[in-house]
Protein backbone atom coordinates (compact mmCIF):
# COMPACT_ATOMS: atom_id res chain seq x y z
CA UNK A 1 0.00 0.00 0.00
CA UNK A 2 2.84 2.39 0.86
CA UNK A 3 4.47 1.73 -2.52
CA UNK A 4 1.23 2.64 -4.34
CA UNK A 5 1.01 5.91 -2.41
CA UNK A 6 4.60 6.77 -3.29
CA UNK A 7 4.01 6.02 -7.00
CA UNK A 8 0.80 8.09 -6.95
CA UNK A 9 2.70 10.99 -5.36
CA UNK A 10 5.44 10.79 -7.98
CA UNK A 11 2.89 10.70 -10.81
CA UNK A 12 1.01 13.67 -9.32
CA UNK A 13 4.25 15.62 -8.97
CA UNK A 14 5.25 14.92 -12.58
CA UNK A 15 1.74 15.80 -13.78
CA UNK A 16 1.61 19.22 -12.07
CA UNK A 17 5.15 20.05 -13.23
CA UNK A 18 4.15 19.16 -16.80
CA UNK A 19 1.13 21.47 -16.57
CA UNK A 20 3.37 24.23 -15.19
CA UNK A 21 5.84 23.78 -18.07
CA UNK A 22 2.94 23.77 -20.58
CA UNK A 23 1.59 27.04 -19.13
CA UNK A 24 5.06 28.62 -19.33
CA UNK A 25 5.44 27.34 -22.88
CA UNK A 26 2.06 28.84 -23.79
CA UNK A 27 3.05 32.19 -22.30
CA UNK A 28 6.36 32.15 -24.17
CA UNK A 29 4.63 31.16 -27.43
CA UNK A 30 2.10 33.99 -27.16
CA UNK A 31 4.84 36.47 -26.25
CA UNK A 32 6.89 35.35 -29.24
CA UNK A 33 4.24 36.41 -31.74
CA UNK A 34 4.75 39.68 -33.55
CA UNK A 35 2.52 42.66 -32.83
CA UNK A 36 0.18 42.02 -35.76
CA UNK A 37 -0.31 38.33 -34.93
CA UNK A 38 -1.04 38.99 -31.27
CA UNK A 39 -3.54 41.74 -32.18
CA UNK A 40 -5.30 39.44 -34.65
CA UNK A 41 -5.44 36.63 -32.10
CA UNK A 42 -6.93 38.85 -29.43
CA UNK A 43 -9.41 40.39 -31.92
CA UNK A 44 -10.60 36.94 -33.00
CA UNK A 45 -11.04 35.91 -29.40
CA UNK A 46 -12.83 39.19 -28.63
CA UNK A 47 -15.25 38.74 -31.54
CA UNK A 48 -16.10 35.20 -30.41
CA UNK A 49 -16.53 36.33 -26.82
CA UNK A 50 -18.64 39.35 -27.83
CA UNK A 51 -20.88 37.10 -29.92
CA UNK A 52 -21.31 34.81 -26.95
CA UNK A 53 -21.89 37.51 -24.32
CA UNK A 54 -23.80 40.18 -26.27
CA UNK A 55 -26.66 40.19 -28.75
CA UNK A 56 -25.61 42.04 -31.91
CA UNK A 57 -22.54 43.79 -30.44
CA UNK A 58 -21.61 47.09 -32.02
CA UNK A 59 -18.03 48.18 -32.77
CA UNK A 60 -17.77 50.25 -29.58
CA UNK A 61 -18.70 47.22 -27.44
CA UNK A 62 -16.24 45.02 -29.32
CA UNK A 63 -13.43 47.60 -28.94
CA UNK A 64 -14.18 47.99 -25.23
CA UNK A 65 -14.19 44.23 -24.71
CA UNK A 66 -10.96 43.97 -26.72
CA UNK A 67 -9.24 46.54 -24.50
CA UNK A 68 -10.43 44.75 -21.34
CA UNK A 69 -9.33 41.37 -22.68
CA UNK A 70 -5.88 42.68 -23.62
CA UNK A 71 -5.40 44.23 -20.16
CA UNK A 72 -6.57 41.13 -18.30
CA UNK A 73 -4.71 38.56 -20.41
CA UNK A 74 -1.33 39.02 -18.73
CA UNK A 75 -2.52 38.86 -15.11
CA UNK A 76 -4.76 35.88 -15.82
CA UNK A 77 -2.06 33.74 -17.44
CA UNK A 78 0.50 34.71 -14.79
CA UNK A 79 -1.98 33.90 -12.00
CA UNK A 80 -2.42 30.47 -13.60
CA UNK A 81 1.37 30.14 -13.85
CA UNK A 82 1.78 31.13 -10.17
CA UNK A 83 -0.84 28.62 -9.06
CA UNK A 84 0.72 25.81 -11.09
CA UNK A 85 4.21 26.70 -9.85
CA UNK A 86 2.96 26.66 -6.26
CA UNK A 87 1.21 23.33 -6.70
CA UNK A 88 4.32 21.90 -8.36
CA UNK A 89 6.50 23.03 -5.48
CA UNK A 90 3.98 21.72 -2.93
CA UNK A 91 3.91 18.35 -4.68
CA UNK A 92 7.71 18.29 -4.74
CA UNK A 93 8.51 19.51 -1.22
CA UNK A 94 5.36 18.53 0.69
CA UNK A 95 5.34 19.96 4.19
CA UNK A 96 8.21 22.37 3.49
CA UNK A 97 5.71 25.03 2.49
CA UNK A 98 8.11 27.97 2.80
CA UNK A 99 9.89 26.60 -0.28
CA UNK A 100 6.87 27.83 -2.24
CA UNK A 101 7.94 31.36 -1.30
CA UNK A 102 11.71 30.86 -1.34
CA UNK A 103 11.74 29.23 -4.77
CA UNK A 104 8.45 30.30 -6.35
CA UNK A 105 8.77 34.06 -6.02
CA UNK A 106 12.25 34.30 -7.61
CA UNK A 107 11.19 31.94 -10.43
CA UNK A 108 8.11 34.06 -11.13
CA UNK A 109 10.24 37.23 -11.15
CA UNK A 110 12.77 35.84 -13.62
CA UNK A 111 10.06 34.40 -15.85
CA UNK A 112 8.17 37.72 -15.87
CA UNK A 113 11.42 39.56 -16.67
CA UNK A 114 12.54 37.26 -19.48
CA UNK A 115 9.01 37.11 -20.90
CA UNK A 116 9.15 40.87 -21.37
CA UNK A 117 12.86 41.06 -22.26
CA UNK A 118 12.65 38.66 -25.18
CA UNK A 119 9.96 40.88 -26.76
CA UNK A 120 12.77 43.32 -27.65
CA UNK A 121 13.74 40.94 -30.44
CA UNK A 122 10.25 40.54 -31.94
CA UNK A 123 8.81 42.87 -34.57
CA UNK A 124 6.05 45.08 -33.25
CA UNK A 125 6.76 44.16 -29.61
CA UNK A 126 8.72 45.91 -26.88
CA UNK A 127 9.91 45.52 -23.30
CA UNK A 128 7.58 47.07 -20.73
CA UNK A 129 8.70 47.31 -17.12
CA UNK A 130 5.07 47.94 -16.08
CA UNK A 131 3.94 44.70 -17.74
CA UNK A 132 6.86 42.84 -16.19
CA UNK A 133 5.86 44.03 -12.72
CA UNK A 134 2.18 43.34 -13.41
CA UNK A 135 3.07 39.79 -14.46
CA UNK A 136 5.33 39.31 -11.45
CA UNK A 137 2.74 40.68 -9.02
CA UNK A 138 0.01 38.47 -10.50
CA UNK A 139 2.18 35.35 -10.16
CA UNK A 140 3.35 36.35 -6.67
CA UNK A 141 -0.22 37.01 -5.54
CA UNK A 142 -1.20 33.54 -6.73
CA UNK A 143 1.82 32.00 -4.97
CA UNK A 144 0.93 33.77 -1.71
CA UNK A 145 -2.70 32.68 -2.06
CA UNK A 146 -1.73 29.01 -2.47
CA UNK A 147 0.76 29.34 0.40
CA UNK A 148 -1.90 30.73 2.77
CA UNK A 149 -4.42 28.07 1.71
CA UNK A 150 -1.81 25.35 2.31
CA UNK A 151 -1.08 26.72 5.79
CA UNK A 152 -4.82 26.72 6.62
CA UNK A 153 -5.10 23.17 5.29
CA UNK A 154 -2.14 22.12 7.44
CA UNK A 155 -3.68 23.58 10.61
CA UNK A 156 -7.07 22.10 9.73
CA UNK A 157 -5.41 18.68 9.42
CA UNK A 158 -3.71 19.11 12.83
CA UNK A 159 -7.03 20.10 14.46
CA UNK A 160 -8.74 17.13 12.84
CA UNK A 161 -6.08 14.73 14.17
CA UNK A 162 -6.26 16.20 17.68
CA UNK A 163 -10.03 15.91 17.61
CA UNK A 164 -9.79 12.24 16.64
CA UNK A 165 -7.27 11.66 19.46
CA UNK A 166 -9.57 13.32 21.98
CA UNK A 167 -12.57 11.28 20.85
CA UNK A 168 -10.60 8.04 21.09
CA UNK A 169 -9.39 8.98 24.62
CA UNK A 170 -12.94 9.84 25.69
CA UNK A 171 -14.23 6.49 24.45
CA UNK A 172 -11.81 4.52 26.63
Amino acid sequence: MEKKKRIAKILLTVFVWLIFVAVCGGIFYLSSQNGEDTTNLSLNLTNKLAGYLLENPDQYQINTLHMILRKLAHPIVFIIMGIMLSLSLLATFGVKRFYILLIGIPISYFFAYFDEYHKNFIDGRHYSHQEQMLNFNAATGAILFVFVISIFAYFFEICKEKSKEKISKDQR
